[in-house]
C-alpha cells in the first residue's frame, strides 16, 4: 500500500528505506521481484538502502557503500565484491578473511603475496614489491578439496590442514580451518573461515 501510495503521483525519483526489513524471508522475496517489475514499468530511478548484501545485488544497477555517512566507493554490484577498494568497504560487503600480507612480486598476470609463512598467487594489482597490504578472501570462495587431491600443479593456493571447529544454521556450514605447516595468523586458533552449503559439507 505504501509503495502504490508513493508511485501514485509519478515521481521523478523514488527513495525506499530498507522497506523490507520486517519481512519474513519468503514475502521479501516476492516483494523484491515485484520491485523489479514496477520499476521497468515505472522507469523511475530509486535509491533504495539496506544492509542486506543479497538484497542489494539482486536489485541493485549500482551499489555505493556506505561508512560514517560517507560514500566509499560506487560500481557496480559485481566488481564491489570483486574488488573493494578499501578494507571498511570488504568489511561492509561481508568478507571475514581480512589477512595481513606483503607484496613480494608482480608480473603481467598478477601478484604474489605473503601471508604468515604462505605466499599466496593473486590478480594484479597496481602493487609495488614490499607493499603492505591486506588480503580479503571470501568465505564462500574457498574450495575444500580432499587429501588425495591437494597438491596436484593445477591447484593454486592450496593449503594442507584441518577443520578445527564447524557450526551450521540447518541452511550453511561455517567451518574454521587451520593450515598445518605455513599459517596465515598467529593470533587465533584458526587461518581461514569458509562457508559452504550445508548439503555439500
Amino acid at each position: 500500500v505504501a509503495l502504490a501510495r508513493a508511485l501514485a503521483p509519478r515521481p521523478d525519483l523514488l527513495l525506499l528505506d530498507e522497506p523490507f526489513s520486517a519481512l519474513d524471508a519468503p514475502t521479501r522475496m516476492q516483494l523484491r521481484h515485484e520491485l523489479l517489475n514496477l520499476q521497468r514499468q515505472f522507469k523511475i530511478p530509486m535509491v533504495f538502502v539496506t544492509h542486506d548484501l543479497g538484497e542489494a545485488y539482486f536489485l541493485a544497477d549500482k551499489l555505493a557503500v556506505m561508512h560514517a555517512g560517507e560514500i566509499l566507493q560506487i560500481d557496480s554490484p559485481g566488481e564491489i565484491l570483486r574488488r573493494p577498494c578499501c578494507l571498511p568497504v570488504a568489511r561492509a560487503i561481508g568478507v571475514k578473511n581480512v589477512l595481513p600480507g606483503t607484496i613480494v612480486s608482480r608480473d603481467d598476470t598478477g601478484c604474489r603475496v605473503r601471508v604468515g609463512d604462505t605466499i599466496i598467487d593473486a590478480p594484479l594489482y597496481p602493487f609495488d614489491a614490499g607493499t603492505r597490504v591486506s588480503v580479503c578472501l571470501r568465505s564462500e570462495r574457498i574450495m575444500l578439496l580432499r587429501p588425495e587431491r591437494v597438491g596436484r600443479s593445477s591447484d593454486e593456493n592450496a593449503l594442507h590442514g584441518e577443520i578445527v571447529r564447524a557450526m551450521n544454521d540447518e541452511m550453511t556450514a561455517t567451518l574454521y580451518f587451520r593450515a598445518d605447516d605455513a599459517r596465515l595468523l598467529e593470533n587465533q586458533d584458526y587461518d581461514l573461515q569458509i562457508e559452504l552449503p550445508l548439503y555439500i559439507y
